[in-house]
Formats: structure tokens, C-alpha cells, sequence
């Protein structure tokens, strides 16, 4: 696993992914038990060979200890751990209701696999962005094609040698390359497919994918915007922010903290004292030489450390380097410290796209409604982040942006298996979680069995769908996540449903169909599932997130 792996021959590509569409085709990915022997394969891989894959990570991107095994390797096992507890209940059709003009008919959906998924992982996460689209696409009875990402190399490698001896090999393939590669593999037709990256690489994405009319979930990225309140807990923001900043892989990570605004009556005083608390959390966390922390990861190349040193070199719109800065800068060795800039409006280099690096410009706003204003002016983020004593502000925030997802008084802790993940509009789409179908199967079960209840579950059910189509967003508050990825369901091409309850682990790659029992025909509608009801993880306002819903 030393060496980073040979890439596949280009000729060879298009065969490649015959011979999984041909696996696929014989079903041998439909039964329960050969989806549990792959679920429990992953789950191996990862128990098994943690230190190989974290000597992989180590390479590539000099990540810390809590980074490497418990971000990139223990999320794995979580996602594992609930598909294994789901997998059978989530294959099981769903009663639905059956209007009246159709009896004596009985309904249902029936879960079923897209087919042939292709997962294109990024570099950032180069492990368990991989593994967990793996196993949400193994639990729902995909076969697989996976391009990792060249640029981490040596894990690519790792996964290269290992997942063959884990995971049925003939229905889980992988593709190594550059550009040439990834491009004759956007020729092939697959029944769904999943990218993660940035935003312009999503666009090639999709216009492949249309040529073959496939499904995509892209989880993309964006500008992620802090709004800070003048009546927020400055030391604790600072620490939280300071932790998903540069704990976090350095600013490489597609819900980092891009840039922090502060709003509102004195925000000059406000800026003050929360940029003297960041730098005070950077030197707690990192040390007086952030360069010797084990916490300090490196930017993952050359050319990425040169684009970010091109930021710090441009002091356009600048008052103050906090800490850190081009002053640190050391392309050899892709090291830059962690470093705070004072801007004076949005005018400095920083602004202009994505950061995903060690930078985090602070700027002031006039009040938080100018903030929301901002964020609206650009594309939505895939996270928004809101800091503040007031649940009124708090909600006030959430209610006028849209964003893939959101956190109160905390940065980056949506990310959890019980909430959907994803973006909207540039920051992503396509994703959803099994909660909701998990959800809308129980509601459909129940309501089926309450015979006396039938008509009015069915009469509510439509409601509901009208309400959701007609309603922009909703929101629930328990960790704020925020998707709008598309609903894998067939029977609600434009409605996404969300949930707080179970996992993300393999809707995404589910498709249902609407059918009834011969010889009492007909085909239904199935009933939506609730609105997500609110409620408190963290204590609200102190920490809370949220999933919205969208149509």
C-alpha cells in the first residue's frame, strides 16, 4: 500500500462496467443475505486494517489522530452498524392506502435497487466518502463502480487492495485515474450516480449523467457563512468555530466555516473581543507553534498550498492579520498556519470563492438582517451557521436563508447519521434519508391496519403532500441539517421528504415502485410522510440543528 495505484487503463473502462451491469442483472444483489455479507465485509475492512488506512491518510494529508480514526474510519462503522439494524426493514414493501374507486385493490411501494451505482469520491475525506456511499448503496442492492480520488493517492491504493477481499468483487469494481479515466467513465451508463467534489466538477457530473438520463446525488460546497450575533457567547463561538475550522482537516472540509460575520449594534466592539477569543482558541488548541501540533494537519498538495498563499498575498481589503498569515506559508512542506483576517467589508480575495483551507476572514455587518442579505445574494451554502442568545434570532436567521444545512451556537455537528446530509441549488443535490422512507412505510403500515381509520389517513395524507408542495421550507430543530437532495421515491419526483430518526445509510440509492396485489389491481398513491416534529438535542439556543424540507 506504499505506492499510489496504477491507473486503469482507459480501453478497459467501458468493459469494466458491462461486466457489473451484467452482474447486476443476474440479481445476485437482491437477498438480504448477500447485502448483510457485504455490509459485514465493510465493516471488516475497516476493523481490521485501521492502521493500514490510517498510515494511507497520514500520507496523503498528514491528518491528526481524532481526524484519521475517528472522523474517517469510525463514521464508517457507525454507518455500518445502523444499515445492518435497518437493512431488512427497509427492503420490506409498504402498505399504502386505497381510494375507494380502486376496491377492492390492496397497495403498495416496494423498495427497490437503481441498478448499477457509480460513487466519485473526493480527496478530503478520502476514506469514509468512499466506504459510506459504499454501504448505503450495498444495503439498497446495488452493484458498484468506484473512482477515488487521485489525488490521495495512497489511500486510493489502500481501498484498491483491500475492498476485493471484503466485498463480492465482481459487484464492486474500481476505477483509478486522472481526468481521462473519470472521463471515459462518464460515458458509460449507470442507473444512478454519486459525486462528491466541488461545484464545477458537479456540472460536469450532471451533463454527463443527462445524456443517459441518470439520477445524480451531488454533494457539492460552497461558502458556508457564519452569522455571530452581538449577544453570542464570543468565548464559546470562538472555540466551536476554531474547533470545525482547523481541527477539522484545516479548513478541507466541505461544511467548514468559510467566513464569519458579525452583526449587528457594535459590531466594531463585537469584532474586537471575538477575534482576540479566536486567536486565544488557536493557541489553546494548536500551542504558540501551530506547526508543531499533531492536531495541525497539511493542505493535501503543492499546488492547493500556491492557491492559498495567492489569497494571503493579496492584502485588498485587509485591516488586520489576526494570526497566522503569508508569513507562514511553506508550499514544500503544504503547511499554513491557522490564520484570522480582519476585512474591512467584502471586498479582500478571500471573498471571491470557496476558501477550503486555513483562512477565515471576519468581517463586520451592520445588523443581522444585512447578513442574512448577504448570504442571499450569493448561492446557497451547503451549511449556515448562526450564533446567538436569542431563539428569535436564531430562528430568524433559519426562516429567511436556505442552505444544505444549519447550526445553532455550534458549527459542523449536523453531520450525523440520524439527519439527511446534502446541499441546494450549487451546494448539492440528490440525497436523502432513510428516515423518511422508514417513516412513511410505518405511517403507511399503521394506517393500512387501522381499517376504521383508512379513508380519513388517506384523506390526511393528501393534505399533507399539497401542504409540502405548496410550502418553500420547513423546519424542525435538532442538529440543523439542511438538504434538498432529490427523493429517490418515484412516486414524489418533486417532494423531498425528511426525518430526524435513523439513517441516510441507502435511500439514496433506492428507487420504489407503486403496485398492487392481482387480482385486486390498480396502482396508488402512497401516503406522505409527517412533518418532522421540533424538538431539542443540545438545549436550545445553547446548540440545536435542523432539518428543513423542501419541494
Amino acid at each position: 500500500m506504499a505506492t499510489p495505484a496504477t491507473a486503469t487503463p482507459v480501453k478497459e473502462i467501458a468493459g469494466l462496467v458491462a461486466d457489473v451491469r451484467r452482474v447486476a442483472a443476474t440479481q445476485v444483489t437482491l437477498p438480504l443475505a448477500w447485502r448483510v455479507a457485504q455490509l459485514r465485509g465493510v465493516q471488516r475492512l475497516v476493523e481490521e486494517n485501521g492502521d493500514a488506512l490510517f498510515a494511507a491518510l497520514s500520507k496523503d494529508l498528514s491528518i491528526n489522530e481524532f481526524w484519521g480514526r475517528g472522523v474517517e474510519l469510525q463514521s464508517v462503522l457507525l454507518e455500518v452498524k445502523d444499515a445492518l439494524k435497518h437493512v431488512a426493514s427497509w427492503m420490506k414493501p409498504a402498505a399504502a392506502s386505497t381510494p375507494l374507486i380502486n376496491l377492492p385493490a390492496s397497495s403498495s411501494v416496494v423498495p427497490q435497487p437503481f441498478g448499477v451505482a457509480l460513487i466519485i469520491s473526493p480527496w478530503n475525506y478520502p476514506v469514509s466518502l468512499v466506504l459510506s456511499p459504499l454501504v448505503a448503496a450495498l444495503a439498497a442492492g446495488n452493484a458498484v463502480v468506484i473512482k477515488p480520488s487521485e489525488i490521495s493517492a495512497h489511500t486510493a491504493a489502500a481501498l484498491t487492495e483491500l475492498l476485493p477481499k471484503y466485498v463480492d468483487p465482481a459487484a464492486v469494481r474500481i476505477v483509478n485515474g486522472e481526468v481521462p479515466e473519470t472521463t471515459e467513465l462518464l460515458r458509460q451508463r449507470f442507473d444512478v450516480i454519486m459525486y462528491t467534489g466541488c461545484t464545477a466538477v458537479g456540472k460536469i457530473v450532471m451533463r454527463a449523467a443527462a445524456e443517459h438520463l441518470t439520477p445524480c446525488i451531488l454533494e457539492l460546497g460552497g461558502k458556508c457563512p457564519v452569522v455571530l450575533a452581538a449577544d453570542a457567547d464570543l468565548k464559546e463561538a470562538a472555540q466551536r468555530i476554531a474547533w470545525a475550522k482547523w481541527t477539522l482537516n484545516m479548513g478541507q472540509t466541505c461544511i467548514s466555516p468559510d467566513y464569519v460575520m458579525v452583526a449587528g449594534p457594535g459590531a466594531a466592539e463585537t469584532e474586537a473581543r471575538f477575534v482576540a477569543e479566536l486567536k486565544g482558541a488557536v493557541e489553546a488548541f494548536y500551542g504558540a507553534e501551530p506547526r508543531e501540533s499533531a492536531d495541525v494537519s497539511r493542505i493535501v498538495s503543492a499546488r492547493h498550498t500556491e492557491r492559498l498563499a495567492a489569497v494571503l498575498a493579496d492584502g485588498t481589503g485587509v485591516t488586520e492579520v489576526v494570526c497566522g498569515g503569508a508569513a507562514t506559508v511553506d508550499v514544500g512542506a503544504r503547511y499554513i498556519a491557522p490564520t484570522v483576517l480582519r476585512c474591512d467589508g467584502f471586498g479582500a480575495k478571500a471573498f471571491e470563492e470557496e476558501i477550503f483551507g486555513p483562512i477565515l476572514p471576519v468581517v463586520q455587518v451592520a445588523s443581522v438582517d444585512a447578513a442574512v442579505a448577504h448570504v442571499n445574494e450569493g448561492e446557497k451554502p451547503l451549511a449556515l451557521y448562526v450564533y446567538s442568545r436569542s431563539k428569535a434570532t436564531c430562528d430568524d436567521v433559519l426562516a429567511r436563508t436556505s442552505s444544505g444545512g444549519a447550526c445553532v451556537n455550534d458549527c459542523a455537528m449536523h453531520t450525523h447519521t440520524h439527519l439527511p446530509f446534502g446541499g441546494v441549488g450549487a451546494s448539492g443535490m440528490g440525497a436523502v434519508s432513510a428516515a423518511c422512507a422508514a417513516c412513511a412505510a410505518y405511517a403507511a403500515r399503521a394506517a393500512a391496519a387501522a381499517a376504521a381509520a383508512a379513508a380519513a389517513a388517506a384523506a390526511a395524507a393528501a393534505a399533507a403532500v399539497v401542504a409540502a408542495a405548496a410550502a418553500p421550507a420547513v423546519t424542525s430543530t435538532v442538529h440543523v441539517s439542511v438538504t434538498t437532495l432529490i427523493s429517490p421515491q418515484s412516486y414524489t419526483p418533486f417532494l423531498r421528504h425528511c426525518s430526524t430518526t435513523a439513517s441516510s445509510a441507502s435511500m439514496p440509492f433506492l428507487t420504489t415502485a407503486a403496485c398492487c396485489a392481482s387480482p385486486r389491481g390498480g396502482a396508488t398513491r402512497p401516503c406522505a410522510s409527517r412533518p418532522t416534529p421540533r424538538a431539542s438535542c443540545c438545549g436550545w439556543p445553547a446548540s440545536a440543528a435542523s432539518t428543513r424540507r423542501r419541494s
